[in-house]
């Protein structure tokens, strides 16, 4: 799920001396302190994709990037409700005045099994709503056909993509120097921005022939329709992330791609949908002009804070992360390393020209 803008792990001294301190600061209290006199009045949105268990065969091979523990995922969520006042999606409604201090939203993106199958109980266990972000296409899909670049990290990381696999692909996509000559993650990445450059609808001829490799039998990824129903019974609000899971800035018409994925998740809900995010956080001037014609809550993913002194902006940014940045070398969760995370962001109002910062574009 390569996303823009990159998350950046929080650095830690080799001394470890800088992030003894980082832990003392928390554990004072000071932290928090600072965090309600600065952000009392400002809206945090976080955004996740993946939750899967500890034993999932999935979680040896999907983007660790893009992928929390369950564990990890729960003991968010205890933060979260210590640290801030969790809102549904319903609250964006209210006068700015009239939310509580501290709001947070969860919000996840893409549309994946596990959303139903490991967040919803881990969210409905904490009392928690959330709001995810569904690519219609994706639907009932046998395979996440609409997200090629995390196809192409999980055959990487399951040993069916070869260095020539990858090395014929960069050919294709028209790179001049040298290619890759190992699937590690790095160059993974390093494929998927060179295929991102190309126009969107080359993509599937070019990756057409691999599509053995690239196929995951027996495991399933993708929210089926009964999942997708069941979501909003239990506090889970469903949002828009386009129809086909494409750049909104690199297409031709953005305008008809997000009102097609309206229709299609209006007409499966039997209810309005009035929330979108942007796919590969990927939107311009245009684009963002389309989407807030066509839906009333826009998230980008824009990593700041959003201030609501003055109402709920309409242009949301959200704030996304590696897990490695909030656990130690251990995999254990570092509350500290996600208040770091969280509660340093700038606080900005967007102005629909995109992001500030542009890093690899991201899956999600």
């Amino acid at each position: 799920m390569f996303r823009a803008p990159p998350r950046a792990r929080p650095e830690v001294d080799a001394m470890s001396g800088r992030d003894l301190a980082r832990q003392v600061v928390f554990h004072s209290g000071a932290q928090q302190a600072w965090h309600r006199r600065r952000n009392r009045r400002a809206l945090t949105v976080v955004m996740f994709h993946r939750v899967l268990a500890e034993g999932d065969r999935r979680l040896a091979y999907c983007d660790p990037e893009y992928t929390i523990r369950a564990d990890l995922f729960a003991a968010c969520l205890a933060f979260f409700t210590r640290h801030y006042h969790v809102i549904d999606v319903e609250q964006l409604d209210l006068p700015g005045a009239h939310l509580p201090d501290h709001p947070l939203l969860i919000t996840f993106d893409d549309g994946w099994a596990d959303h139903e199958q490991v967040a919803l109980p881990l969210l409905a266990n904490a009392g928690l709503p959330a709001l995810v972000f569904v690519a219609a296409d994706a639907v009932d899909a046998a395979e996440p056909t609409a997200f090629w670049e995390i196809q192409l990290v999980h055959a990487a990381r399951r040993g069916t993509l070869t260095p020539a696999d990858v090395a014929a692909l960069w050919q294709a996509a028209g790179a001049t120097d040298p290619a890759p000559t190992t699937t590690s993650l790095e160059a993974i990445r390093a494929l998927v921005a060179r295929l991102f450059a190309l126009p969107p609808e080359r993509l599937p001829g070019l990756l057409a022939p691999y599509a053995a490799q690239l196929a995951t039998p027996g495991d399933r990824h993708l929210l089926r329709r009964h999942e997708l129903l069941n979501l909003p019974r239990q506090r889970v609000a469903i949002g828009a992330h386009g129809r086909r899971h494409v750049p909104l800035a690199r297409i031709a018409d953005p305008a008809a791609d997000l009102t097609s994925a309206a229709e299609l998740l209006e007409g499966w809900l039997e209810a309005p949908v009035p929330t979108m995010s942007f796919p590969h956080g990927s939107y311009d001037e245009r684009a963002a002009a389309a989407a807030l014609a066509r839906y009333r809550w826009v998230f980008t993913s824009d990593p700041v804070l959003n201030p609501i002194d003055h109402g709920v902006p309409r242009l949301l940014g959200r704030i996304g992360f590696d897990p490695a940045a909030i656990t130690d070398r251990a995999g254990r969760f570092r509350p500290d390393l996600l208040a770091l995370t969280l509660m340093r962001r700038p606080h900005r109002l967007l102005d629909g020209r995109g992001p500030r910062r542009r890093g690899d574009l991201a899956g999600a």
